[in-house]
């Protein structure tokens, strides 16, 4: 069902993190728009800024979801008040637009499809793409439309319209329709979750991994809240070159390092066989921090949110497909 090749799934599970990683990837680009606006001290400054891919440049939009709730309680709750999105209490799903190296020659815009559904709907639509239990022309008509007339009462303008009057399985829909026309899938995966939460059941596993190998789909196992490590994920660069025949692909091997030396026990086990399957699919490591400074607030300096190793979240983006 690949109608776009620039879509990506971000999947994570209940509770992973993905508000707090879309409203960091805005902030950057925000942070890097203000870099650029203040000016360079030298021409070569101006020619390195625009050849260089070491920041998210360009914009964004929101084009699913409800854009001034994303803006308030995502994106300027983090920046402004440096505090980390509460915990979605209502049905909602975002899916937020990059357009990367904006009114370069060189841009490209992704989709970035994170779908913060209720999570026995996202529990069972995985269960159901691990089972193969799906039609794809049955999942784009009933997303699409429910009727005989195309988008009448289609799931997609409905969700948009009212999120609570959708039914669990019409979100089932949803999530199964962009899991089916992404190209690229990021497992996104919380470290602090995972070493200090024993109530949350995660959806990514090594089988979850397989499928999308099997799927045809380009990966990326990406940890989040790697500084409950004490390890900085701005230690590993992504390549400005891309892959190359040397370099097939992007894997922090010093992070995996870490994992196994900190995370303790059966945890640790389970983190491991997550890494073990990526590298035995070809699949990206690396990691990724929004840190957390004193008295629960988001780390900042001189007014700006602290952000680690989203620069290879950036070149990860534009260089594969």
């Amino acid at each position: 069902m690949s109608e776009n090749p620039d879509e990506v799934m971000l999947m994570a599970g209940q509770r992973g993190g993905k508000s707090t990683f879309l409203g960091a990837m805005a902030i950057k680009i925000k942070q890097s728009k203000r870099s650029s606006a203040v000016g360079s001290s030298s021409w070569r400054d101006v020619i390195s800024n625009a050849v260089s891919t070491d920041d998210l440049v360009g914009n964004y939009s929101v084009t699913y979801g409800d854009r001034g709730l994303f803006e308030d309680e995502v994106v300027e709750r983090m920046r402004s008040s440096y505090r980390y999105p509460e915990q979605t209490n209502r049905r909602d799903t975002y899916i937020v637009e990059f357009n990367l190296n904006a009114d370069q020659s060189m841009a490209k815009t992704i989709t970035v499809a994170a779908m913060d559904i209720p999570g026995e709907a996202q529990e069972a639509a995985v269960q159901r793409l691990r089972n193969g239990n799906y039609d794809e022309d049955e999942v784009r008509e009933k997303y699409q439309s429910t009727g005989t007339k195309p988008q009448r009462g289609a799931i997609r303008e409905r969700i948009n319209d009212d999120t609570k009057a959708i039914k669990n399985e019409e979100w089932e829909w949803a999530y199964l329709y962009h899991y089916l026309r992404s190209d690229r899938v990021i497992f996104l995966y919380n470290l602090y979750k995972k070493m200090f939460r024993d109530d949350i059941d995660g959806i990514i596993d090594a089988e979850l991994l397989r499928l999308a190998d099997a799927d045809d789909k380009t990966g990326l196992l990406l940890f989040t809240a790697t500084d409950m490590l004490d390890y900085d994920p701005t230690d590993y660069k992504i390549s400005l070159l891309g892959r190359g025949s040397v370099n097939t692909r992007y894997f922090d091997d010093d992070l995996v390092k870490e994992i196994d030396r900190q995370v303790p026990g059966n945890k640790g086990d389970d983190v491991l066989e997550l890494v073990s399957e990526a590298r035995d699919k070809s699949m990206d490591l690396f990691g990724v921090s929004v840190p957390e400074g004193n008295r629960d607030e988001i780390e900042h300096s001189q007014g700006k949110v602290v952000l680690k190793g989203f620069e290879n979240v950036g070149r990860w983006l534009k260089n594969t497909t």
